[in-house]
């Protein structure tokens, strides 16, 4: 009896989850390590194609204070967008337009308060590409 009760309900559900399986996220976190630093990426879908990246930087598993933080997003068409990002407490955020299909590739790009400029990539929605610059 417990079966058919969880068959039923695994039924259900398959075509929702085939449905998201094709579309972007509602939340997606991503840690990369880069030159001694972990950049971790937070992206936020919050409505129709608007999406909120947020960027936090830190060095031995503390937040550290950025001179200059700005954000670049090549669009699945071919588009590049650059953008200013804007501190909120241990993170830096910005909004982006992002469609939800096809890859995007997003970046941070960073001077620290040595002076030394930083870039980190990361692959949205979800391809495994992270990589350090």
């Amino acid at each position: 009896m417990k079966m058919r009760w969880l068959w039923a309900v695994a039924a259900c559900l398959i075509p929702f989850l085939a449905a998201a399986e094709n579309q972007a996220p509602q939340e997606f976190l991503k840690r990369v390590d880069s030159q001694g630093y972990s950049v971790t990426f937070h992206i936020t879908r919050v409505e129709d194609a608007v999406s909120t990246m947020m960027v936090k930087v830190e060095k031995d598993g503390k937040a550290i204070e950025i001179d200059k933080m700005k954000s670049k997003a090549i669009i699945s068409d071919g588009r590049a967008l650059m953008k200013k990002m804007k501190k909120s407490g241990a993170w830096y955020a910005v909004g982006y337009d992002l469609p939800e299909s096809g890859q995007q590739q997003l970046m941070a790009l960073f001077k620290t308060a040595d002076k030394k400029n930083h870039f980190v990539t990361i692959w949205y929605p979800g391809m495994d590409h992270g990589q350090e610059k």
